[in-house]
């Protein structure tokens, strides 16, 4: 049977549910120490996390495109800085390595070329760009996350660039799609909480899918589906 699915919104809610249960979706080896940190500057951290290099990073999400989300991260990295002691005295127990430079990850289902042009101006950040897109069908729904942009000082640099859906199709390998397990999908408070608290939380929420470029396609060009009507069983 052929499953036709449609774009659909998501939640904020649901989306950072998703985020924190899957943290290597968007950096191998990553896990969250901490979520939802308010800074003195009325912000607020969406994930803060470290890497298998001991690196820490900061992931922010949108579930709309806002080009305020490349200003709020750069002042609080700024806020890291200036409040590095206390910050240290919080996570001593992580395994961060507080002399290594912070990476950031932004995830939106869309980035305007203003926030683009920006991201590459800043060659002395890590950053990383995920697109997502959230769809749905009668009995499934799926979040697909595709990695746009990577600056990395340590590794080669890729260009950022716009994609057509043909393209993001060809690209199979490289998407992450998490079919969802209605059994377990549950809001929890996502308050502050411990760092061990959080860890027994990042149980993976998704299962995994290998999908085949066809099936990408067929999955990106919902448009296309839809007026064909090729629905069989």
């Amino acid at each position: 049977m052929t499953t036709i699915f449609h774009n659909a919104q998501i939640s904020n809610d649901k989306l950072r549910e998703i985020i924190l249960k899957n943290p290597q979706t968007l950096l191998p080896g990553l896990s969250f120490i901490d979520l939802q940190m308010s800074t003195d500057e009325s912000e607020v951290i969406d994930f803060l996390g470290v890497d298998t290099n001991g690196r820490m990073v900061i992931v922010n999400f949108d579930v709309n495109p806002n080009d305020q989300m490349l200003i709020d991260v750069l002042s609080q990295i700024q806020w890291l800085k200036k409040n590095q002691g206390l910050i240290k005295r919080l996570f001593f127990s992580e395994s961060v390595d507080f002399d290594k430079s912070l990476q950031i990850v932004l995830v939106s289902p869309v980035f305007s070329s203003k926030l683009q042009s920006a991201v590459r101006q800043l060659s002395d950040k890590d950053i990383k760009l995920f697109s997502f897109k959230y769809i749905v069908s009668q009995s499934d729904d799926a979040i697909i996350f595709d990695e746009i942009f990577s600056h990395i000082k340590t590794a080669d640099s890729r260009s950022l660039k716009n994609q057509s859906l043909d393209e993001q199709a060809k690209k199979a390998a490289e998407c992450s799609v998490f079919f969802q397990k209605e059994q377990i999908v549950k809001n929890p408070g996502l308050g502050f909480e411990k760092s061990e608290e959080l860890k027994k939380e990042q149980a993976p929420l998704y299962d995994v899918i290998t999908l085949t470029p066809e099936e990408i396609a067929e999955f990106m060009d919902v448009e296309a589906a839809l007026d064909q009507n090729q629905v069989s069983e």
